[in-house]
């Protein structure tokens, strides 16, 4: 069996090593919590979740934001019943980060609203299953109820002073076509038009 001993005082550390909260113990939860991070980061990146959107729209048979937030929901927050202790810590760990990337994404007024109310319906479909879960133990029944609790604040948010709309990107520069004098039979479209 192969170990993971603590470093010893005399070396140091380097930027290629994870954060550490457990010194000199290796912080195997932030490591997780940071590999989790890592995932979920760009899978929640907004204009990758706009694309999901627009690409679904487009077509069909293409996975829409939605779905891809309900996958992830249902990986990350499976049955942790079957697992030892220690997994099952772990398993708490990725659900806060996937939470709190979820809860970034719905606050982030950069993302484009048809994002922001697909995560919103999503956490409120967590916080329903969250509200059904029987823990176990001391550990998931305060974790559960950390999440849910934090969930529920961001839900209930006062909405912000309404500011204009940004749904519509600005145009881009110039005349609009047909501006400059001229007639769209004028326009010169190339040939077979």
């Amino acid at each position: 069996m192969r170990l993971l001993l603590p470093r010893t005082p005399e070396m140091s550390r380097n930027r290629e090593q994870f954060a550490n909260r457990s010194e000199p113990a290796f912080d195997a939860m932030g490591a997780a919590a940071t590999a989790a991070d890592l995932s979920l980061r760009l899978l929640l990146d907004p204009a990758r979740a706009a694309r999901l959107v627009d690409f679904h729209r487009r077509n069909g048979t293409m996975p829409d934001f939605s779905e891809v937030l309900s996958m992830a929901i249902d990986h990350v927050f499976a049955d942790t019943a079957p697992l030892a202790p220690r997994e099952a810590e772990l398993a708490r760990v990725v659900q806060r980060v996937l939470v709190e990337r979820m809860l970034d994404l719905s606050a982030n007024t950069e993302a484009p609203s048809w994002v922001r109310t697909r995560v919103d319906l999503a956490l409120s479909d967590l916080l329903q299953r969250i509200d059904q879960i029987t823990p176990l133990d001391t550990s998931e029944r305060s974790h559960f109820d950390s999440l849910g609790a934090e969930i529920g604040r961001h839900l209930a948010r006062p909405s912000p002073p309404r500011e204009p709309s940004r749904t519509a990107q600005p145009e881009p520069p110039g005349e609009p076509i047909g501006s400059g004098g001229e007639t769209l039979g004028d326009c010169d479209f190339g040939e077979g038009h």
